[in-house]
């Protein structure tokens, strides 16, 4: 050691030296006789922690964060409740901080105040036990009362409370439990009493939280290498390092096969730097502690705790080999494991930390005589001071950034968990409060993601959000929350590695689709081709006019899905063109295409065909080159080749003036009676990226979880698009009645028509998805069936001769409803297409069947007109109606006469539903909507 000596000191500092001898004399005098002063000190950590945490916790009733929503959910399902976890159990999710949760609910009586109680107390817990970790290992209460306040003041664990990682913070509170643990049986206290204690704090370090779990399980690899490289591993300890080594590994596997990630598919690798600078908050302060802990553990060597010193190096070195860990394809958030180095630094830095004894010694060199004062020798011990020094650099410097930490935190997760304060706590409360009260515990929920977890947890019902992909530990979250993508923000979502097609339409008209292109960090926004701007020029009646598939009819939607290939076809209605517009898109294929044909449904004669493509909003143009059919451009982060199967005319980049945006226009000609052009959309970049060959649709999302309520704030898109989008058609859009039924068949050489209209019912039977009966007239028996199945709708007579009766044909009509406007009807054979403002639907019939359209002549009202032959003197057809809009489907409403005796004929209304989103809550900042079919 080094010493800096003084034998004779002057004069001049005599009084100095004096007042701090008998200072410093007095106070340890004070020191040796009272102890709870450093219990005073020791425990001034939790307090302090616990004010500062408890003052904020408890502002308002729900805490900051989303996960605290997830762990309410848990909390929750031990008291009862499992419905919200889906498909997981008690044990899917280390479960020692939600059963805790559960127990305290029992004496508190509310699971929200139990839970915000036991953060506060395992937070509380944490310098408690890393203070007597270090008083153990150390025996200086001192360095115990040092590493409390310090622990108790680390700003990483600021920040974990806040966003909500109680189940961490428990098991970062148990680590100092354990790892003496592992000390005791190293230092020779290998009874079988400590090896219980061992598997023991194992498996409730095990239970709290996974990456906690790992974390000690690292301790416990490296101190095995490091013994078995120094000789020095016995038998009881190898066994009691195996049995906790098992117990993490088995829990582990149980979870990975339960379905948590290790390698989710769209984390990127971190700099683990800025990471640590994070963790810390501040490059002075990490640096200090670094050395500090380097100098402590140097200090154990030297003074021949080689045992501790090894403890304390595998503490600190397991989270950053975890952290590493994404160098060799573990794709997971590791940056969270250097949140663990803050308590085996502190304590690393505060071990040694020495006594003022240590540091300075005063000695008298001379007595007093003749009235002079005694002379003093002053030895300071520059290690021992500059470590000191260092300490409370560390000691100052943990409260500045603590506070400051402590409020940005706080601040930043209440204002992210409230959808960036777009709504208040109150608000929050009252639409929790309303789901909980008015839906059903099975009912499914669809909501933002930071609304959702608090739905699931404080509303108790399942809910599926759009959690952000990075976030996600659990495979089929995975699934769930592209689902709830597509609910919420699309109508589908397609991709292929290198493109993300998200399309709206035709749930809203505009921006369809939205085109991304892969790079090496995700799928970039880059070109959407909107509808409303791909416009179609033709001449009528001696006059130019434009139509575009824009709030025209849609009459057909259709998708299909195979394993190579997805195909997505519409079709549109206006007033003078049909247009039919099909998107094919196959498996890691660097392109995909776009189908335009278009025909005139009158005297029409096509000019010319303008296409728009703007670019994603915020996006500009870099680079642009055109060609004689297509362009390719650069937006700096994508870029995209655009190509034509035609000739163009017209290639001009430009800012649109009216929205201020960057935009490509295409102008081609077209054949005057119809035409077609395919687009071809190529990726330049061999990019992959995540997720590939996905596809989702708001109608496939709903038929698999039977969505009933949908939450969201008030500026989310989906209530925006709601606002202005025109409700879907829906309405009766025919009927069919009896009295029209008619049989024509002669008997005793006379021509007769009959109909089920005026005859006598002899049998009816409702079924669960329709109604079968029998009438019966002078000369016939009539058979009718009625089927509503799957969405469609299928009509059934048949006629059966009586006694010398010979059938020869049947005729049904369907009536179009009375009010409907109906733009086009189109007969193919046995099939007729209707469109309609109420819905467009496909009526097909028999193949044998003869179709006509057009007025009746004794009624002069529209309808379809179905003719049939008999066979083998029977009279029999089949009419099935399907629906061609999407997310539509057919009920039929059935209005009958009186029975037995029928003194009309029974009608069969044919109405089209479509999905309703109806508003049934909203405070001023969010909104719920059910999900009808009307």
């Amino acid at each position: 050691m080094s010493w800096i000596n003084s034998s004779k000191l002057l004069n001049l500092l005599h009084r100095p030296i004096n007042w701090f001898k008998r200072g410093f004399t007095g106070c340890s005098r004070v020191l040796i006789i009272k102890n709870f002063v450093y219990i005073a000190l020791f425990i001034l950590g939790p307090i302090i922690s616990g004010f500062l945490i408890g003052d904020k916790m408890f502002m308002n009733y729900l805490p900051t964060g989303d996960d605290p929503g997830n762990w309410l959910k848990r909390i929750n399902a031990f008291l009862g409740n499992t419905y919200p976890l889906w498909n997981e159990d008690l044990s899917s999710y280390p479960p020692l901080f939600p059963f805790l949760g559960a127990l305290l609910t029992f004496l508190i009586g509310d699971s929200v105040v139990a839970m915000k109680a036991l953060a506060i107390l395992v937070f509380m817990l944490i310098p408690i036990t890393s203070g007597l970790f270090a008083y153990k290992v150390s025996g200086s209460k001192w360095a115990s009362a040092m590493a409390s306040l310090i622990t108790s003041l680390l700003p990483m664990h600021y920040e974990m409370i806040w966003w909500g990682a109680y189940p961490n913070l428990l098991g970062i509170a148990l680590l100092p439990v354990g790892v003496y643990a592992i000390i005791r049986i190293i230092e020779g206290q290998s009874s079988k009493k400590d090896l219980a204690y061992l598997v023991i704090i194992t498996v409730f370090i095990t239970l709290t939280h996974h990456m906690t779990a790992v974390v000690f399980a690292g301790v416990l690899i490296i101190v095995v290498i490091m013994f078995l490289a120094l000789k020095i591993l016995s038998f009881r300890f190898m066994l009691a390092i195996l049995i906790s080594l098992n117990v993490i590994i088995a829990y582990t596997i149980y979870l990975i096969t339960f379905g948590y990630l290790i390698r989710n598919p769209v984390v990127e690798q971190v700099d683990l730097y800025d990471r640590l600078l994070w963790t810390f908050k501040n490059p002075f302060y990490l640096y200090i502690l670094a050395t500090l802990s380097i100098l402590g553990i140097v200090k154990l060597v030297l003074t021949w705790r080689y045992f501790l010193a090894i403890i304390l190096s595998a503490w600190i070195i397991s989270p950053v080999l975890l952290a590493l860990s994404q160098y060799i394809g573990v794709a997971a958030d590791v940056g969270r494991f250097l949140l663990f180095l803050g308590i085996p630094i502190t304590i690393a830095s505060t071990v040694t930390a020495p006594n003022l004894k240590e540091i300075v010694k005063v000695t008298k060199v001379s007595e007093e005589y003749y009235g002079k004062e005694p002379i003093y020798s002053l030895e300071i011990s520059m290690d021992k001071f500059l470590i000191t020094i260092l300490i409370f650099a560390v000691l100052i410097l943990t409260p500045v950034i603590t506070l400051s930490t402590n409020d940005s935190a706080y601040e930043y997760y209440d204002w992210l968990s409230k959808d960036y304060r777009k709504y208040s706590d109150q608000e929050r409360l009252q639409v929790l409060g309303w789901i909980r009260d008015n839906t059903d515990t099975k009912d499914l929920i669809v909501a933002s993601y930071h609304l959702g977890r608090w739905i699931e947890g404080y509303s108790s019902r399942r809910t599926l959000m759009d959690i952000p992909l990075k976030m996600i530990m659990i495979k089929d979250e995975l699934y769930r929350s592209l689902s709830a993508q597509a609910i919420l923000l699309s109508n589908y979502v397609v991709t292929n590695g290198y493109f993300k097609i998200d399309d709206q339409s035709p749930l809203t008209p505009t921006f369809a689709p939205l085109i991304y292109v892969s790079n090496e960090w995700c799928y970039d926004p880059i070109l959407y081709l909107d509808d409303s701007f791909v416009r179609f020029v033709f001449e009528r009646g001696g006059r130019t006019w434009m139509e575009a598939p824009f709030d025209s009819w849609l009459y057909i939607y259709s998708i299909d899905k195979h394993k190579e290939q997805t195909t997505i076809t519409l079709s549109y209605q206006s007033i003078a063109l049909r247009i039919n517009k099909t998107l094919e898109i196959s498996q890691n294929t660097p392109y995909f295409k776009i189908r335009y044909d278009v025909s005139s449904t009158t005297e029409a004669k096509l000019n010319e065909a303008q296409i728009t493509f703007f670019l994603a909003w915020w996006k500009i143009i870099k680079r642009f080159n055109a060609t004689s059919n297509g362009f390719r451009l650069s937006t700096g982060t994508g870029e995209i080749i655009v190509e034509f199967d035609k000739n163009l005319t017209r290639i001009e980049a430009e800012i649109y003036e009216e929205f201020n945006q960057h935009r490509v226009l295409i102008t081609l000609p077209l054949s005057p009676r119809g035409d077609s052009f395919t687009i071809t959309f190529r990726n330049p970049n061999n990019v992959l990226q995540y997720p590939q060959n996905w596809f989702m649709s708001f109608e496939r999302a709903l038929e698999d979880f039977d969505v009933k309520y949908i939450v969201l704030p008030k500026d989310h898109p989906f209530h925006k698009t709601r606002t202005w989008t025109p409700p879907y058609p829906s309405g009766e859009v025919a009927y069919i009645q009896d009295a029209f039924v008619r049989v024509n068949f002669t008997k005793a050489g006379a021509g007769w028509v009959e109909a089920p209209y005026m005859g006598n019912v002899t049998q009816e039977e409702i079924t669960v998805d329709g109604r079968m009966m029998t009438y019966e007239t002078m000369g016939l028996i009539f058979h009718k069936e009625v089927k509503n199945k799957n969405g469609e709708l299928t009509v059934f007579y048949k006629a059966e001769p009586k006694p010398g009766v010979q059938i020869e044909s049947i005729e049904l009509s369907i009536w179009q409803s009375w009010g409907r406007e109906v733009p086009y009807v189109n007969v193919s054979g046995h099939k007729t297409l209707i469109v309609s403002d109420a819905g467009s639907i496909q009526v097909e019939a028999d193949k044998e069947a003869i179709l006509q359209y057009g007025l009746d002549r004794e009624f002069n009202m529209p309808r379809i007109l179905i003719f049939k032959k008999s066979v083998n003197n029977k009279a029999e057809i089949t009419i099935n109606i399907k629906p061609l809009n999407y997310l539509s489907s057919l009920k039929y409403m059935y209005l009958p006469t009186t029975r037995p005796k029928m003194e009309g004929g029974d009608y069969i209304y044919i109405v089209n539903q479509a999905i309703k989103f109806e508003p049934v809550f909203e405070t001023e900042n969010i909104v719920i909507y059910e999900v009808k079919w009307t």
